[in-house]
């Protein structure tokens, strides 16, 4: 199986995987997940999530909380740098 994506959307998912690993601990990720508009609710029962980096880093918690204008917003410059989409192959990376 052949899997491509652009650059721009695999940098968007590492770098949501590594802020919730920088994240650490469950306590940590509530009240994260709370300044970034989640409701309490949501935010303990996602904050405390046992899934692993990748599997939150796509997942609806991530993707709403830590969006795409977030990310640009940020890390303006990194994001033009990464404007010029070139396809991404994961073959490239994990040769079979």
């Amino acid at each position: 199986m052949i899997y491509t994506t652009s650059k721009s959307e695999h940098l968007r998912f590492r770098l949501r995987m590594c802020i919730w690993k920088q994240w650490k601990n469950g306590k940590t990720r509530v009240t994260a997940l709370r300044k970034l508009g989640m409701t309490p609710w949501q935010a303990r029962r996602n904050g405390h999530s046992s899934k692993g980096y990748a599997r939150i880093a796509l997942s609806w918690v991530m993707t709403t909380t830590v969006t795409n204008a977030r990310l640009k917003q940020k890390g303006g410059s990194l994001a033009k740098k990464i404007s010029r989409e070139q396809p991404f192959s994961y073959e490239k990376v994990f040769k079979t």
